[in-house]
């Protein structure tokens, strides 16, 4: 996970499409279901927001669109406090990891 890129694009190609696809249904499907518990996936904070962390950044980094309900989890994760300060602490990283700039 870089999440100091920004702007960043790659060509979608089929395989990826079905991947974004498939973790929009994920996202959608169980907030929808959930979201009169909380506002996490699954209405109160678990381990599956801490695996989809990374993701949500990786969706920001590449400009990824989502359905209503994915963008809205989505930006909860990445406007949550903890997850801020993560960030904030990677762009305090001076290293870079040359195989993790890519992109244009």
């Amino acid at each position: 996970m870089n999440c100091r890129a920004v702007g960043r694009k790659v060509p979608l190609n089929a395989t990826l499409e079905r991947e974004v696809a498939r973790i929009d249904q994920i996202w959608s499907q169980y907030r929808e279901t959930y979201s009169s518990v909380g506002p996490w996936l699954f209405g109160e904070f678990s381990i599956a927001d801490c695996m989809f962390a990374p993701v949500a950044s990786r969706f920001k980094t590449y400009g990824i669109n989502v359905s209503t309900a994915s963008a809205e989890y989505m930006h909860f994760i990445l406007d949550h406090e903890q997850m801020g300060a993560w960030i904030r602490q990677a762009h305090a990283e001076p290293e870079t990891i040359d195989v993790a700039e890519v992109g244009i």
